[in-house]
């Protein structure tokens, strides 16, 4: 699911009231995001479970999840905005330590992150 996880828009999903996701018109929506939720689910939780309720880990599956969302957020709102590293490293958010913030900024700029930034981009243009 690196094509959700690495999406710079973030569409909002509404949930219904016992905190189902739900749709007005965008079922595929639905779909990319429980599958997203499915591959975060079977990288944490053991098979042993055989029920949703057993899971204790939910909490922190829920913060994985919120901090994908804000990874994605941040490299939109302050890294693709700007042309250069001097100018995102002036306009940092000052909630993240300026040795991180540099790591993302080199990490963002590997040409093999960018290349699988752009295959997911070409793919999800091709979705109908």
């Amino acid at each position: 699911m690196d094509h959700v996880h690495t999406r710079c828009e973030k569409p909002e999903i509404k949930l219904s009231e016992d905190d189902h996701p739900i749709s007005d018109d965008d079922d595929r929506l639905i779909s990319e995001f429980s599958n997203c939720l499915g591959t975060v689910v079977r990288d944490f939780v053991s098979l042993t479970c055989r029920s949703w309720t057993e899971v204790l880990e939910k909490d922190i599956l829920w913060q994985y999840v919120k901090f994908r969302a804000h990874k994605a957020t941040i490299k939109k709102d302050h890294y693709t905005k700007y042309p250069t590293d001097e100018l995102r490293l002036q306009k940092r958010p000052r909630n993240i330590l300026l040795s991180d913030f540099k790591i993302l900024l080199n990490y963002w700029a590997d040409e093999k992150v960018q290349e699988r930034a752009r295959k997911n981009v070409e793919a999800r243009s091709k979705i109908t």
